[in-house]
C-alpha cells in the first residue's frame, strides 16, 4: 500500500510500549492424557532452573527468572566455556544463574551490571577477537594477536587520516 500524499498518509506510531518474551521450546514436550506432569529432561549438558526441576503447582516463582536462568546458561555454556578472554562477564553470568529465581537480576539491574562492567573493561579489551579455547597455542595466540593489532592501528590510521580504501 503507498502511503504518499496524494494517497493517503501514515498511521499514527504506536506509543505502546514493547513486550518481549523469551521462551525454550528445547524443554517442551508433549504428555499423553493420563500421565503425571512431571518433566524429564535428558539432553547432556543442558541444565534446567531449579524450580523447575520439581514442579508443584503451589510453589510459586517468577517466570521471567527462567528465562534470566535459561539466558545465563547459554551464555556460561556457548561463550564462557568455548571462549577465552569473556571473564568479564562471569559475574553477570553468575547472577544470570543464581539457583534462588528470585535472587536473580531483571532487565535493569542487569543492564546497570552490564555497563558497570563495561566501562571498566579497557578499550583495547573490547576490541580483542574471540579465541576458542582449543585453538590456543602461546606462538599461534600472540601470532593471532599481533596481526589482530596491526589491522587495528592501520584502521585507526586510516580514519584519522581520513583514507578510504
Amino acid at each position: 500500500m503507498d502511503y504518499s500524499p496524494p494517497f493517503g498518509r501514515l498511521p499514527p506510531p504506536n506509543r505502546h510500549a514493547v513486550r518481549y518474551f523469551l521462551v525454550g521450546f528445547e524443554q517442551a514436550s508433549r504428555m499423553p492424557d493420563g500421565h503425571v506432569l512431571f518433566p524429564v529432561y535428558d539432553t547432556p549438558g543442558c541444565s534446567i532452573s531449579p524450580e523447575l526441576t520439581g514442579v508443584h503447582f503451589d510453589n510459586l516463582y517468577p517466570p521471567f527468572g527462567v528465562d534470566v536462568f535459561l539466558l545465563g546458561n547459554v551464555y556460561k555454556h556457548r561463550l564462557l566455556e568455548t571462549y577465552l578472554g569473556l571473564e568479564m562477564i562471569s559475574g553477570l553470568v553468575e547472577a544470570m544463574t543464581c539457583s534462588d529465581p528470585w535472587g536473580r537480576p531483571g532487565i535493569r539491574r542487569a543492564l546497570t551490571h552490564f555497563r558497570l562492567m563495561y566501562d571498566q573493561v579497557p578499550w583495547h579489551t573490547l576490541h580483542w577477537r574471540l579465541w576458542r579455547h582449543a585453538e590456543t597455542s602461546v606462538i599461534e595466540s600472540v601470532g593471532r594477536d599481533v596481526g589482530h593489532a596491526a589491522s587495528l592501528t592501520l584502521g585507526a590510521v586510516r580514519s584519522i587520516l581520513n583514507i578510504n580504501v
